[in-house]
């Protein structure tokens, strides 16, 4: 007896499995940027015979679903944008030389920590090397490492007197 209410159990659960595993399949296949298929069965001829053509509200929701994966399939992958950000021209940027604009460029860096670079640029003299951006407030190695292909350093020109 207690082997039967055990199979009920393991058919339930084996159920939620599999229902489980074609979630994950699907929602990897819809993030690698692929397009999620749907398929609309059509029905066999002895069925379809003697009835209406499908209404127009049933065509125009599969006109919907169809628009929304087609929207969902245009976004670049995680491929494209990183091409685009290593192909943007400009790069690197000096970092002794650069204006605030130049600096918002770089991917990482906005309007207040370009302003930071540029006043402790002003306070030092000029940077010696790329890890002297880490004295900046709101850079530290984390931000640095992201931002460090995009930058350079040319020599620190000495002050006239």
């Amino acid at each position: 007896m207690e082997r039967e209410s055990r199979y009920g159990a393991f058919l339930l659960l084996m159920l939620v499995f599999a229902g489980v595993f074609f979630l994950a399949h699907f929602a990897m296949r819809s993030n690698a940027g692929t397009r999620p298929v749907i398929v609309f069965a059509a029905r066999p001829a002895s069925l379809s015979q003697g009835l209406a053509a499908p209404s127009p509200d049933r065509k125009s929701i599969a006109d919907k679903i169809v628009k929304s994966v087609n929207r969902v399939s245009t976004r670049p992958s995680h491929e494209d944008r990183s091409t685009q950000e290593t192909a943007f021209p400009g790069f690197p940027v000096d970092i002794n030389s650069a204006g605030v604009d130049e600096l918002m460029k770089v991917p990482g860096i906005g309007p207040k920590t370009a302003r930071r670079i540029v006043e402790k640029r002003a306070e030092t003299g000029g940077f010696r090397s790329i890890n002297e951006l880490t004295g900046v407030q709101r850079i530290g190695r984390v931000r640095l490492d992201s931002i460090r292909r995009y930058i350079t350093v040319n020599a620190v020109r000495p002050a006239e007197g």
